[in-house]
């Protein structure tokens, strides 16, 4: 690598939008971040423009998701695949959403500095010290919403889709179903009235929505069925960092499931 190259910041592509505030927290000012699918697009149905194209070419890594989750990222090169960095490589389940468990984007990020560190060694002690800070921040986020969920008195919910699995998993909630698969397909109708009989067997009320569905319909329909419906938000708003999307999900359902 040329001195030249060395004095250039790292440019990381990031696929969605939580992940964006976590690798420029490790990066610091030696890295320079992309965002790939713009926060108000929604991942399942994302298409690749030229622009995009041209940020994948030019980024020195690219941290993504990984699990089926960049399904357009299935076509690359050996040389785009090179540059990967998955979030859920190490993961034996196929579902993506492994961000909304802090303690899993936490086990995850000593792997993603030394993938830095083999870029640009000569900053691997900066890398490695921001790590250690945002580590702590992220164990102190882990600790404030379990101490916040732990005095909830409901612990089951229904969701759009199976965002919440490994947050529920975590912080002792329960999941009892969604309406829509993995890659959003729909349940059968058979399937929905077993989801409701669950739902009612183990005294689920409160129905989660997202903001990229069919927010309106899915609300009104859920309401009907007897849920209390409250918006929650995987990918969170252009800016918002984690730790903030992280709070206010927690805020959010704080109000329907204390």
């Amino acid at each position: 690598m040329t001195a030249l190259a060395e004095r250039q910041p790292l440019q990381i592509g990031v696929s969605i939008n939580p992940l964006v505030s976590v690798v420029a927290a490790i990066g610091g000012q030696a890295a320079q971040t992309s965002l790939l699918v713009p926060a108000i697009t929604d991942p399942h149905t994302f298409e690749l423009s030229p622009r995009q194209l041209r940020t994948i070419e030019r980024s020195d890594l690219l941290v993504f998701v990984g699990l089926g989750l960049e399904f357009w990222a299935r076509n690359f090169s050996a040389s785009q695949r090179a540059k990967l960095f998955l979030l859920g490589k190490t993961l034996l389940e196929d579902n993506p959403h492994v961000w909304l468990d802090p303690t899993l984007l936490r086990s995850r990020l000593p792997e993603l500095a030394d993938r830095m560190c083999g870029l640009r060694p000569e900053l691997c002690a900066t890398f490695q010290r921001n790590l250690s800070t945002y580590q702590a921040l992220l164990l102190q986020l882990d600790q404030e919403l379990a101490l916040e969920i732990k005095g909830w008195s409901k612990k089951n919910f229904v969701s759009y889709h199976p965002a919440w699995h490994y947050f529920a998993k975590h912080y002792g909630l329960t999941e009892i179903g969604e309406l829509k698969r993995g890659h959003m397909s729909d349940i059968s109708i058979q399937e929905l009235q077993e989801l409701l009989k669950r739902s009612h067997n183990s005294g689920a009320s409160v129905f989660l929505i997202e903001p990229r569905g069919a927010t309106q319909q899915v609300s009104e329909f859920a309401t009907r069925l007897g849920f209390e419906v409250v918006e929650v938000d995987d990918l969170g708003l252009a800016g918002e960092d984690y730790i903030s999307l992280m709070r206010r999900n927690v805020g959010a359902l704080a109000r329907v499931m204390k």
